[in-house]
C-alpha cells in the first residue's frame, strides 16, 4: 500500500520500502499490530502522545473510537490522545472534512477511558 509523504512540496507516492525524494519519509510497509507493538514498548520508557487523524467513513464510528481509547487506556489511561479533523487536500479529496461535532462527540466517547484527550485542528 503506497503512503503519501507531505513533508517536502514533491508528494511522494511511497511504495513499501521506498524513500521519498526529500528522504525524510520512508514507507517501511507496517501495519496496524505492528504500531500497536511499538507503542507498548515505547510507553514503558519514554513520554508518548498519540494522535489519530478522523478521516470520515475510515475511522469515524463511535465503536473505533471506544476500541481505540480501551487499547490506550489498558496500556496507561493518562497517555494523551489528539483526536484531529481531516481536510480533503491533495490525493484524498473524494470525502468532506471531518465534521467538528463528530470529532467532539469522540473525544467524549475517549474521555471515558483517557485522562488528556484533545480536539485538534477545528
Amino acid at each position: 500500500m503506497k503512503t503519501i509523504c507531505q513533508v517536502c512540496m514533491h508528494h511522494c507516492a511511497l511504495e513499501p520500502g521506498q524513500t521519498g525524494l526529500c528522504r525524510a519519509r520512508k514507507n517501511e510497509g507496517g501495519d496496524l499490530e505492528t504500531v500497536k507493538a511499538f507503542i507498548a514498548r515505547a510507553q514503558e520508557s519514554c513520554h508518548v502522545e498519540l494522535t489519530t487523524l478522523i478521516v470520515p467513513g475510515e475511522n469515524d464510528s463511535a465503536l473505533d473510537m471506544e476500541a481505540q481509547a480501551k487499547w490506550i487506556a489498558a496500556l496507561r489511561p493518562t497517555i494523551p490522545l489528539h483526536i484531529t479533523r481531516f481536510f480533503p487536500r491533495y490525493h484524498m479529496r473524494d470525502r468532506e472534512a471531518t465534521d467538528v461535532e463528530q470529532l467532539y462527540r469522540l473525544a467524549g466517547i475517549a474521555k471515558k477511558y483517557l485522562q488528556k484527550v484533545y480536539v485538534g485542528n477545528v
